[in-house]
């Protein structure tokens, strides 16, 4: 449907491939990536699906389960954890349960899913008072995640507040 992209490309030990991106962008809509089509309750929504990296085959995919848009921007897999970010319009529901926007018109989520079928393992939003996104994800040596993106005004990731000017 209208608005269909592709955003974040990862591969695990094993050649599958996770694909990040958004469908249905501001007009809502379906999006069939091999398996259950996936239909937007809202405006637009974020996807992530695991497809086989020898012959394509899809093997399982999620969409995110807000009434606003979103968008699956970054992923990276380690071990048995699929970790992804991305944009919401409002709450941010990968399966855990909404995670509540921090206040801006869009914030940003980061959220581990499980590489054998995608259920939700955690997430958590953060942001700031006007529009924020994450745009990319990674891996310390240790574990720990790192993101990339933009924030508007002071934002929280759990500590203190970070300023724009520091950013």
């Amino acid at each position: 449907t209208n608005g269909d992209g592709g955003f974040g490309v990862a591969t695990d030990a094993s050649g599958n491939v996770y694909l990040t991106g958004e469908f249905g962008n501001g007009n809502g809509g379906t999006i069939d990536l091999g398996g259950t089509v996936l239909t937007s309750v809202g405006t637009g929504a974020g996807f992530v699906a695991k497809l086989d990296g020898g012959t394509g085959a899809h093997i399982w995919s999620k969409m995110m389960l807000n009434s606003n848009q979103s968008s699956l921007e970054g992923a990276v897999v380690s071990g048995n954890g699929v970790y992804v970010c991305g944009a919401s319009r409002g709450a941010a529901n990968l399966g855990g349960g909404p995670n509540v926007a921090v206040g801006g018109e869009y914030d940003f989520f980061v959220a581990r899913l499980s590489t054998v079928d995608g259920s939700h393992v955690w997430s958590h939003a953060h942001g700031a008072v006007s529009n924020d996104s994450c745009l990319d994800i990674g891996l310390d040596g240790n574990g720990g995640v790192v993101t990339t993106g933009a924030i508007s005004g002071s934002a929280s990731f759990g500590g203190a507040p970070v300023p724009f000017s520091a950013v």
